[in-house]
This record gives C-alpha cells, structure tokens and sequence, in this order.
C-alpha cells in the first residue's frame, strides 16, 4: 500500500512540474477557459476486456471535484465519487471509492468550445455500499488506476461550464478492473 501512494505521489508530481514546466504562455490570444472551479459530474460505467466476463454496467453515480486552470492551457483537477459495477450472476453491486487526479490539455475549437485531453491518476477503493467514509469491500484488493481523458467544455456564462467527458480507465497492479466512464457534469468558477 505504501509503495502504491508513494508512487502515486511521484507521478502526479512529475506531471504538475512536465506541465508547468513546459505550458507556453501565450500572450496574443486572450484565453475565455480560467479560474478555479467546483465540478459535478454524473457517471456510467462499463466494463471491458475482462471486467466483462464478472461484470456488467451499473447504476448512475457522481464525482465532485475542483479543478484549476494553469497557464490558461492546462486543466488540472481533484475528484472523489463512486464507480458502480453489478455482478454479471446476481446483480450485486461493487461500488468502487475513486479519488482521481487529472492534468488536461485545454485546446480552443471555438470559444466557447473546448477540447481537453490527457492522463489522469485514480486511487481505487472497492467498498460495500456508497457511504462517507468507505467500508472496504474485503474480496478485491485496493488499486492505483490510470486512465486516458477526453472531454468536450463548453462555456455558458461567465461562471458555469458544461462538460461531456468519456474515460478509459484500468486498475494497473492487476488484470481485474477494466472500464470505460462517460460523464454529464457542470463547473461552477469560484468568484
């Protein structure tokens, strides 16, 4: 377990300096996507590769997060919600506690749309049930995750954001958790 946040740690650090480090200031465009932000997202997930041959799809869930612009061209976020999996014979749930980290690639289409891709980072927690704070699920172990993020940002007004958001998402220390995540959310910028 501390090997796995150690390593968590020392990626998402070695991402926050690569973006920092190598995100160009650009000083002719005036860039509409910055601030800080308050995320709500619903979600679905579906199993694949071989999450599929224990799992099925599971109910909506939801993720709240912040997210933070960074020299206007990098997303960068904190989130915590559930993914839900049923079991493919009894339709019992596994709900799966995941706290993310993201590092997003902001590219203008047209404002007010843009286009954001990148990695992102999971801590995965299967638990009993969707309560604070999480009842491990003692049958699986726990997971540090990646995923690989696109999503569609589309700005309404001067302090909301519409997001559409498709995740391909896998556990790495073992073959079970596999899943593709689709989101509905909405930003709110903090004043």
């Amino acid at each position: 377990m501390l090997k796995a946040v150690i390593t968590t740690l020392g990626i998402t650090s070695i991402s926050c300096f690569s973006n920092w480090l190598f995100a160009e200031e650009k000083k002719t465009e005036v860039h509409q996507y910055e601030g800080d932000y308050l995320s709500f997202e619903f979600t679905k997930n579906q199993p694949i590769s071989e999450t599929q041959k224990t799992f099925k799809t599971g109910d909506n869930t939801f993720f709240i997060g912040f997210r933070h612009t960074l020299k206007n061209s990098w997303l960068m976020g904190v989130h915590a919600g559930y993914k839900q999996l049923l079991y493919k014979n009894s339709d019992e749930e596994l709900n799966i506690f995941s706290v993310q980290q993201e590092s997003l690639y902001l590219i203008r289409v047209n404002h007010p749309l843009y286009l954001a891709v990148g990695p992102k980072i999971y801590y995965l927690l299967p638990t009993i049930g969707r309560r604070i704070p999480p009842e491990r699920e003692k049958r699986f172990n726990r997971e540090v995750g990646a995923a690989a993020s696109i999503s569609l940002h589309y700005i309404m007004s001067g302090r909301f954001i519409f997001t559409l958001r498709v995740d391909r998402w896998r556990g790495i220390n073992n073959n079970l958790f596999h899943g593709t995540e689709t989101a509905i959310g909405l930003n709110y910028r903090i004043p």
